[in-house]
């Protein structure tokens, strides 16, 4: 499943989730690494590893003043809507997804199934 795919190779915490989620609205807005750290009630090393990673992954780009903006192609962004929707409709099978061991996601995958059996 696609989404789930993304969740394991993007998304390496709830943390991650969060601040992808919070990144992505509203559109085109760029957010220091402090701002971030506030509105997540996060640490400053735990964002900072989440921006690198989302960075490497073409997620989000940063700007000479080192602000990030959500900047993933089409199909990333697509994912990233889907995750969106997954989260708020299966907000505890998103967090399964992200924290479970590699033997559970078959199980998993069933929960990100729509009634019509597309991803």
């Amino acid at each position: 499943m696609q989404l789930l795919r993304f969740i394991r190779e993007h998304v390496p915490s709830v943390w991650a989730l969060r601040l992808l989620l919070l990144i992505r609205t509203p559109p085109l807005k760029t957010w220091s690494p402090g701002e971030l750290v506030r509105e997540l009630r996060a640490s400053d090393l735990v964002v900072a590893n989440v921006l690198t990673r989302f960075e490497d992954d073409g997620l989000v780009v940063i700007d000479p003043e080192r602000r990030y903006r959500f900047a993933a192609g089409r199909e990333l962004d697509e994912l990233c809507d889907a995750l969106a929707d997954a989260y708020r409709l299966r907000p505890f099978a998103v967090r399964r997804a992200i924290t479970a061991p590699d033997d559970q996601l078959t199980e998993l995958a069933d929960a990100f199934r729509i009634k019509d059996g597309r991803e």
